[in-house]
């Protein structure tokens, strides 16, 4: 059975595709790749940062570091989540920074549109506004009281916290936490800002003086990373405990030399088309020896935003095996 598509067929239909039909499992040699994917992607990210005169030595670091912690969202597979990020400082009354009239509300918003587009409430990029936002000064009270700060912000009743988000608060301190309440207090508070508590996690960028705010960082097992402020880089402190809302292919890249008769699926979409025939939702195949070191070095992409698909969905692609290579 001839399952091609004569190429005079496709001149005639113009931007018509061929059509669609798998490859015969039962009589051809196939291999197959599946994708997952873990979500729903949505991150809301809150930085309290300390004001305090103590930071006029760690000023510059803050700066520098600020944007690289979007480029380090930019990192995850399947790009920047959808993100909302707030600042507040370590003053302790939880009032988010506003930085008009680059950032429109208390908090930036980086969301996926209804048309794969996003819709962003700021103008630049999304390194530079968080710059503005970060930039709090160093004429704040000595009195450094992060987690007191933290915790009224998740009090508030506002349109920053999505209730279908992630939650990764990252505290950046001269020196320790002096808030009035117990670590458990304000540990208990931060579980309870999700009915699921694993989808809350914590950063520190402090000294290694800053007992309290590294027994914090303890209370979240497996959640909670450390930076030294000392260090040049602090985006470990974000990366490492977001890194994954990103995409998760089980193995991404074909082991054999494969035709074009592929049959791809997904979970949410149902029957998916090699992009050259559609627009997203769509599938390629190139060769990338950079993401597939081993030969024939053949990745499979799924294109489609991760921001909007639900939790654990699935794609998968079938595709015949070039005969010549077995």
């Amino acid at each position: 059975m001839n399952r091609f598509v004569p190429a005079a067929l496709l001149l005639a239909a113009c931007t018509e595709p061929p059509p669609f039909v798998g490859p015969d499992v039962d009589s051809d040699r196939v291999e197959r790749v599946t994708l997952t994917y873990r979500g729903p992607r949505h991150l809301d990210l809150l930085f309290v940062i300390d004001g305090s005169p103590a930071m006029q030595p760690y000023a510059e670091a803050l700066a520098a570091n600020a944007p690289d912690f979007i480029h380090a969202l930019e990192t995850i597979q399947g790009g920047v989540p959808s993100v909302h990020i707030a600042v507040t400082t370590a003053a302790g009354d939880g009032t988010l920074r506003t930085a008009p009239p680059t950032i429109q509300g208390d908090y930036l918003s980086d969301v996926p549109g209804e048309i794969g587009n996003r819709v962003r409430n700021y103008t630049g990029s999304l390194a530079d506004a968080l710059g503005r936002l970060a930039a709090v000064g160093t004429e704040g009270p000595a009195v450094r009281m992060p987690l007191a700060a933290a915790a009224h912000v998740l009090e508030q009743d506002s349109a920053f916290l999505r209730p279908d988000a992630r939650l990764h608060v990252t505290i950046i301190a001269s020196g320790d936490d002096q808030s009035p309440d117990s670590i458990a207090t304000y540990a208990a508070a931060f579980r309870a800002a999700k009915l699921d508590p694993t989808r809350v996690s914590i950063g520190v960028v402090a000294p290694p003086s800053a007992v309290r705010l590294r027994a914090f960082a303890d209370a979240f097992p497996d959640r909670a990373t450390a930076a030294v402020i000392d260090q040049p880089d602090w985006t470990s402190a974000l990366l490492s405990t977001v890194g994954d809302l990103g995409v998760h292919p089980s193995d991404p890249c074909f082991t054999s030399v494969v035709t074009s008769e592929c049959q791809a699926t997904s979970s949410v979409y149902g029957a998916v088309r090699d992009c050259e025939y559609g627009m997203p939702p769509c599938y390629t195949i190139a060769v990338d020896p950079v993401n597939c070191p081993l030969a024939p070095h053949r990745l499979v992409r799924f294109h489609v935003d991760p921001s909007v698909l639900p939790e654990w969905s699935t794609f998968q692609i079938e595709c015949v095996v070039d005969p010549r290579t077995y």
